[in-house]
C-alpha cells in the first residue's frame, strides 16, 4: 500500500467517531428510545461530549502538524502565533463543555484553522494530494460538528 492510499484511509478513519456522535444525535432527535432502553438525556449529552472532545483533539493534532511543519521554515511569526492561540482557544472551549456555546466555539476554531491552512498551505510544504485530502477532512469535520450542534439544539 502506498502512502497516498494509507493517508486517505487514515483521514476516513479519523472521521468515524464524529459519525458515531452524529448517530447519537439522530437517536435523540428521532426518539428511538422507544425501541431501546437508552434514555434521551444519555444520547444527547453523549453526542455533545463525543463530538466536542474528539473535535478538540483532532484540531489540536492538525494544528500541531502545521506548527511542526512551519517551525523550521522562514515564515512570519503571526502564522505560528495564530496556530498556537488556536490550540489554546480549543482547550478553553471546554469551559462550556457539552453545550451549544462550546460546540459553536469549536466550530469557529475549525473554520479559522481551515482558512489559515488554505492561506499557509504553500508554506507548510506538504504534497498536493495531501493538501486536498486535508482540506476535505476539515470540511467534513466542520459539517459533522455543525449537524450535531443543530440537531441537538
Amino acid at each position: 500500500m502506498n502512502t497516498e492510499k494509507a493517508t486517505k484511509i487514515i483521514f476516513f478513519l479519523s472521521v468515524l467517531p464524529l459519525i458515531f456522535a452524529l448517530f447519537l444525535s439522530l437517536y435523540f432527535s428521532f426518539n428511538l428510545a422507544d425501541l431501546t432502553t437508552i434514555t434521551y438525556k444519555f444520547s444527547r449529552i453523549n453526542s455533545y461530549i463525543y463530538a466536542h472532545s474528539y473535535g478538540a483533539i483532532l484540531l489540536t493534532m492538525f494544528c500541531g502538524l502545521s506548527l511542526g511543519r512551519l517551525i523550521n521554515e522562514e515564515v512570519s511569526g503571526w502564522i505560528l502565533l495564530i496556530y498556537f492561540i488556536l490550540v489554546m482557544a480549543v482547550w478553553l472551549s471546554y469551559q462550556s463543555f457539552a453545550d451549544w456555546i462550546g460546540m459553536s466555539f469549536l466550530i469557529f476554531c475549525w473554520i479559522v484553522h481551515a482558512f489559515l491552512f488554505i492561506k499557509a498551505r504553500n508554506l507548510i510544504g506538504l504534497p498536493g494530494w495531501f493538501n486536498q485530502g486535508y482540506i476535505k477532512v476539515q470540511i467534513i469535520i466542520i459539517l459533522l460538528l455543525s449537524l450535531i450542534t443543530l440537531i441537538n439544539q
